[in-house]
């Protein structure tokens, strides 16, 4: 599931496409505020039982870049549902 206002309002809040390209703002509570927001949403997602295939986009870079944190990551995979497969994405994996 993609959820465009969610993401595009992330995007706005935290100059996101900035911080990715080294051109714009370090991390800010914003910025941490909004990855905390999305873990939750994704917590929601995988243990909703409507879908069976959730793709966490960029997870491993936000983790890479300090926005999540790697044990966050790790429980929320342990907390997902048997028939969640769960995908995990980005650079520095």
């Amino acid at each position: 599931m993609r959820d465009p206002e969610f993401m595009a309002k992330a995007k706005a809040e935290t100059g996101l496409a900035h911080f990715l390209r080294g051109d714009g703002p370090k991390i800010t509570t914003s910025a941490l505020g909004i990855a905390r927001k999305s873990l939750e949403h994704a917590k929601k997602v995988i243990t909703s039982e409507k879908y069976n295939i959730v793709i966490l986009d960029e997870i491993n870079s936000a983790i890479d870049y300090d926005l999540a944190k790697l044990k966050d990551v790790i429980q929320l995979i342990k907390e997902k549902l048997r028939k969640v497969e769960l995908i995990l994405t980005g650079r520095g994996t």
